[in-house]
């Protein structure tokens, strides 16, 4: 006869494989009697698993089986039982009501009309799937699953998409989401922040310019006089620079003011240039960007 100890670990599991070999479904307050004794194998097989980061090796190795034979044992609920029984339901390809594709392509002809969608939108169902955050918490990070018609955003976000672009407005200042605020870096003056959570490639703001010129040009009337124009330059390509406005002015974006991560290793770039025809945009090129923090940019380079 197999002596059983109260609390011994290999006793423990040779009463549960036991239970188990006999199609019992050890639950934690299931009995089993084992060569004329009853044995509470529930409370066992809980205590090893509450002891599992202190057991060796091979014991975990044993309870890992205990537990996937356990498992198959375990009884069906009514309502998995119910899903298994009932027969598959059969799609039905049909076909669109002549009603229906009339009040689509109606739809679509205003919003192309609007300029909301181009000719070449796609007539049906999409979801939004702009990244969105709650509260403006960066780590709460959700995806918009709002069901359109033939749009790609919905209203929320395409609107929210076409005002990221921020220019100089003082006597409005909180009409904008990126506005003129000091900044973080020691030494620094100003710089801009974000006022709203911003997305991965959204437009912040225009580069304004008052002046494109070559880099001979560039080097004779800004560099060798030392002028304060140096500090908001912006290189477009091998050709073209771009002198950005010292002072906010009305209207215009705020791309200049922008500060940047060179020689300010402690600080990351966290937006790009785009340009875009005429005119270059600063877009945000990480994940995304939590309210009221500063926006960095590669501009700032030897010339």
């Amino acid at each position: 006869m197999t002596t059983i100890l109260p609390y011994d670990t290999e006793s423990s599991l040779h009463l549960i494989r036991a239970a188990v070999a006999a199609s019992v479904y050890v639950r934690r307050d299931v009995t089993f009697e084992y060569e004329g004794q009853l044995y509470a194998v529930g409370t066992k097989l809980r205590n090893l698993q509450d002891r599992r980061k202190k057991l060796s090796d091979s014991v975990r190795q044993q309870l890992e089986e205990i537990e996937k034979l356990n498992a198959a044992l375990k009884p069906k609920t009514i309502a998995q039982m119910r899903v298994e029984s009932a027969k598959a339901n059969k799609v039905v390809a049909i076909k669109a009501s002549p009603r229906l594709i009339k009040q689509r392509t109606k739809t679509k002809e205003h919003l192309v009309k609007s300029g909301v969608v181009t000719k070449n939108a796609r007539i049906g169902l999409n979801r939004c799937n702009a990244v969105c955050y709650h509260g403006n918490n960066f780590d709460k990070k959700y995806y918009c699953r709002q069901v359109l018609r033939v749009r790609t955003k919905c209203a929320k976000h395409a609107k929210k998409g076409k005002e990221t672009m921020a220019v100089h407005d003082p006597d409005i200042p909180t009409s904008q989401n990126a506005y003129i605020a000091p900044s973080g870096i020691i030494g620094a003056n100003r710089g801009v922040r974000a006022r709203v959570t911003f997305r991965k490639n959204d437009a912040i703001t225009a580069y304004a310019a008052k002046a494109i010129v070559s880099p001979s040009v560039y080097k004779r009337d800004y560099v060798d006089k030392n002028l304060k124009d140096c500090d908001y330059s912006f290189r477009i390509n091998k050709t073209q620079i771009a002198i950005g406005l010292t002072d906010p002015e009305t209207g215009q974006g705020i791309g200049s003011f922008l500060n940047s991560s060179y020689k300010n290793p402690e600080y990351k770039n966290n937006t790009k240039f785009v340009v875009k025809g005429n005119l270059v945009y600063t877009v945000l090129k990480t994940e995304g960007l939590p309210a009221h923090k500063e926006f960095f940019a590669p501009y700032k380079r030897p010339l």
